[in-house]
């Protein structure tokens, strides 16, 4: 066993040729973007610079709203904090023939050998008249800064990456509220990678009520979740002797990691997305108001069965939380819904009921229609389906049938492109498959849309939906989120970690070297990727293991690298011996290259840039581009290290 630990040793030292400097790894605090309260605007104009003795002539370097930054030779009169009457010419406009006089305070000063820097700010006795004749000459100056430009960039790629890690998270996300005393789940957020994990579960709804019950019951703020066949365990990380009692855990069990972090919310921060909101349904705005203001804490649950692999036991079994179980009862949990923050569709939906019989999985479910588009419909069933997107089901339209014998509206054949679970239903998104239609069916629902089209309910959730996500996806940026790495491709097609992107906590106390090791291993940790271009989903789950010495580099170990019980316990040992130790688990998930065509918003901000530096512009978006996979990093160091028996 010493051997094999010994060749993974080798094999993560290996690869010189795709190591990457310290410097050059794109490191993003998502929960920091880089702000300024004002745009600056890079602007050469003379300036006279006066005092009550003497006067300087300056030039200034950029300009923002209420501030200006200037160059001068050196000056050693003027000090930090001394207010001075700054004249412009030519301002408010080419023909003011006498210079405007404006009081700025010095906020900071530098000198070098020849020259001073001084920038100099807005004084209280500036009148409202000038701020805004000052504000409307600076909005037609277009040539950004390039501090401005580097910040702008920076903060774009930031909601870049950030979009792309909501859009395929792996975690269920519970936001929880408070009532009268009492807990209530705000929403619950989803997505088709978390669908995939979560579907083969049994009761899914049933057991998240079950662990929100005893978390309300006991203030647990982390543990884990196990299910094994009909039972569910619940064990708070600090049970450390019901941790080491259940290692290692029956076979088959699914073991779910959650958190419960505290949120604080300042509503007021969200007032244009409620404004937006309120354009379509004030009663709505305004219960959404309040349900921001009642958010007291985030609940992510996680699966990390996949670290499981080499320590489970056949002959081991444990009883269920029956007294949970019982007050699990009392909740309610809103819809299953995604993150998404950008929506376009192609065609609009109508509010259209109409019953229908749905074919799928071998069984028949009467049910009707909730929305209805040229192509698409969606439709809720009441039961807990196993379906997973991708699936191909057909509908029988009853009634619609009975209008138009002469059509066949039989077994039309659909793709389930949605998949939704809530209060033991499950609401489908369904797209019909035309390429496999009749002409003449086809041709039935486009006219159907179009003739009635004006007495049809519009449906607007999709605006909704937009302004709740990008207020939900705000505050989860501000919250301990799993680090996130961003796999891409170089200009050689070789595979690298082109940026990390977490919280500022675990970004600021995480060794650098370590994500260059990781970097390093890409080709190890990405071996399950076969094909890096394809719409469908790929998602493999592992354990990653990274430890370190004194100054030796970091090893880094992958899950499928570890063939035995006995290698894996072995490198247990090794890897808590060591100086600094992590074990991950590792969601890997691929992306599609075109993934932002589907972001167009975030698209234009790109294209608005390009005239101010097209270069870096044309960097960012082969960046952007390149990156064929995810891999969201949970930390269970402490989990195993409390769980492992030496």
């Amino acid at each position: 066993m010493l051997q094999t630990v010994r060749q993974f040793q080798q094999q993560s030292q290996q690869a010189p040729n795709t190591a990457t400097d310290d410097n050059s790894l794109l490191l993003l605090r998502l929960d920091q973007p880089v702000r300024r309260q004002a745009q600056r605007v890079l602007l050469t104009l003379p300036v006279t610079i006066e005092t009550a003795q003497l006067s300087y002539h300056a030039m200034t370097l950029d300009i923002s709203a209420d501030a200006i930054r200037v160059s001068m030779k050196q000056a050693s009169t003027l000090e930090k904090n001394d207010t001075v009457q700054v004249s412009f010419e030519h301002f408010p406009n080419a023909h003011n023939t006498e210079p405007t006089k404006i009081a700025f305070d010095i906020t900071r000063l530098d000198h070098d050998e020849q020259r001073t820097f001084i920038v100099l700010r807005f004084n209280d006795s500036v009148s409202d008249d000038i701020r805004q004749a000052w504000q409307n000459w600076l909005s037609n100056q277009t040539q950004r800064s390039p501090a401005e430009l580097n910040n702008e960039i920076l903060n774009l790629t930031q909601n870049c990456l950030l979009r792309l890690y909501s859009r395929q998270i792996p975690s269920l996300l519970c936001w929880i509220g408070e009532q009268q005393q009492k807990t209530i789940v705000t929403a619950v957020h989803s997505s088709t990678v978390c669908d995939q994990i979560f579907t083969s579960a049994p009761n899914l709804l049933k057991n998240i009520k079950t662990l929100l019950a005893r978390i309300e019951q006991t203030l647990v703020t982390s543990g884990i979740l196990a299910l094994h066949k009909d039972r569910l365990q619940i064990i708070s990380a600090d049970e450390l002797s019901r941790l080491k009692q259940h290692w290692p855990w029956p076979a088959k069990t699914k073991l779910w990691q959650f958190t419960v972090t505290a949120l604080e919310v300042d509503e007021t921060h969200y007032h244009p997305h409620l404004d937006s909101i309120a354009q379509v349904d004030p009663r709505v705005a305004d219960d959404f108001s309040r349900k921001l203001s009642r958010l007291k804490s985030l609940l992510v649950i996680t699966d990390i069965t996949a670290c499981l692999q080499q320590l489970s036991d056949d002959e081991i079994t444990f009883d269920a939380d029956n007294a949970t179980e019982r007050s699990a009862a009392n909740y309610e949990l809103p819809p299953l819904s995604s993150i998404k923050t950008f929506i376009r569709r192609q065609q609009s939906r109508y509010t259209v009921l109409t019953p229908v019989a749905l074919f799928i999985n071998g069984q028949e479910y009467v049910t009707q229609t909730n929305e209805v588009s040229i192509n698409g419909l969606s439709l809720s069933v009441n039961a807990d389906l196993l379906v997973s997107v991708g699936s191909r089901a057909t509908l029988h339209f009853t009634r619609w049938q009975n209008q138009r014998p002469l059509l066949n509206l039989r077994s039309v054949p659909y793709e389930v492109k949605r998949v939704q679970k809530f209060a033991e239903q499950t609401e489908l998104g369904l797209q019909r498959m035309v390429s496999q239609c009749p002409l003449a069916l086809n041709q039935f629902f486009e006219k159907a849309i179009s003739t009635n089209q004006h007495s049809l309910a519009r449906r607007e959730d999709d605006l909704l939906q937009m302004q709740y996500s990008r207020v939900y996806l705000d505050l989860l940026s501000h919250t301990p989120l799993n680090t996130a790495l961003f796999f891409g491709l170089d200009n050689q097609q070789k595979r690298v970690l082109q940026a990390v992107a977490g919280h500022s906590q675990i970004i600021d106390q995480t060794d650098n070297k370590l994500w260059q090791a990781i970097s390093n291993a890409i080709s190890r940790i990405t071996l399950q990727l076969k094909t890096l271009n394809t719409d469908n989903l790929v998602t493999h789950s592992m354990g990653l293991y990274c430890y370190r010495s004194q100054q030796q580099p970091w090893q880094i170990i992958c899950e499928h690298e570890l063939q035995s019980k006995e290698a894996k316990n072995l490198l247990l040992h090794r890897l808590f011996n060591a100086d600094h130790h992590y074990v991950f688990h590792c969601q890997l998930i691929n992306s599609k290259t075109d993934w932002l065509h589907d972001e167009q918003d975030l698209t234009q901000q790109i294209n608005a840039l390009r005239s101010h530096s097209a270069h870096r512009i044309k960097n960012l978006r082969q960046m952007l581009f390149s990156i064929f996979a995810v891999a969201y990093m949970t930390d269970i160091t402490a989990l195993i290290r409390d769980s492992h028996k030496p």
